[in-house]
């Protein structure tokens, strides 16, 4: 009963994430078998972390509250893993995906619509990448969402012909 012990914590918690497998949507899919109860008695929220060949699987959407993008980089990136967290969308699931620690994958996080994101470069190698701001994850953010002003206005200002703004 280890979660139980993080109790206190509780309150701070968007979800916890059930153990994975790196890789291997079937040994990730065990996993949360065999946790989803103690991790229900801490009345936490749920995160299920997608791996390689999820799409070929059940997945238990009723049993979570997160879809986790996890997997090897090429599965994350993948059409079927895009798929995925569409669906986790539909199913008013959060989304987060794990392993963003560039610009670019920020980029695709924000495109696919993920509500939360996490890099080992944010928060293992602080004291080294933050002397650099441009790896700060908050500049990142807010490039992104100046970035994201600018293509509206510009989409409001120069319309495609046919296209709506």
């Amino acid at each position: 009963m280890r979660i139980l012990v993080m109790r206190n914590h509780v309150a701070h918690c968007l979800w916890v994430v059930c153990p994975d497998v790196v890789g291997d949507a079937a040994g990730t899919l065990a996993l949360f078998e065999s946790w989803r109860e103690e991790i229900a008695a801490a009345a936490v929220p749920r995160a299920f972390v997608g791996q390689d060949g999820a799409e070929d699987l059940e997945i238990p959407w009723q049993e979570f509250d997160c879809w986790f993008i996890g997997g090897t980089t090429r599965w994350k990136l993948s059409q079927a893993s895009v798929d995925l967290a569409r669906e986790a969308k539909r199913q008013g699931k959060l989304v987060h995906c794990g392993r963003v620690n560039s610009m670019k994958r920020l980029r695709w996080a924000l495109r696919i619509d993920c509500d939360s994101c996490d890099g080992s470069s944010y928060s293992r190698f602080y004291h080294r990448r933050f002397q650099r701001l441009d790896m700060s994850l908050e500049r990142h953010l807010r490039f992104l969402q100046a970035q994201e002003h600018v293509e509206k206005t510009q989409r409001l200002l120069f319309p495609m012909k046919g296209a709506e703004p």
